[in-house]
């Protein structure tokens, strides 16, 4: 069964997430733009580093999203099975219940 997960961190801790995750990102763009293109390249088309930046971290939006919605939907299904059951076990005891 998977349990309920809740949003514990601050805002202050989501805050400082966020930042990590773009600073993270803007030393991988700096990589990964002089790799493609030569060296200093990044430096100078800051441009392509933003554009970096926003793929980066909407990447990982949309990642951590479709997770929680994965949860959300594990979470419903199993709400649902334990609700099922519980009419289930309750007709047993009902003769008078649907389908009986």
């Amino acid at each position: 069964m998977i349990m309920e997960q809740k949003i514990t961190a601050t805002p202050e801790q989501l805050v400082s997430d966020g930042e990590y995750t773009a600073s993270s990102a803007l030393a991988r763009a700096k990589v990964k733009i002089d790799e493609q293109f030569g060296e200093g390249y990044a430096k100078s088309h800051p441009e392509l580093v933003g554009h970096f930046i926003c793929a980066a971290v909407s990447s990982n939006c949309a990642l951590v999203t479709a997770q929680i919605s994965e949860r959300a939907a594990i979470s419903q299904t199993d709400a649902l099975n334990r609700i099922a059951e519980a009419i289930e076990e309750h007709n047993r005891g009902n003769k008078y219940a649907l389908g009986s």
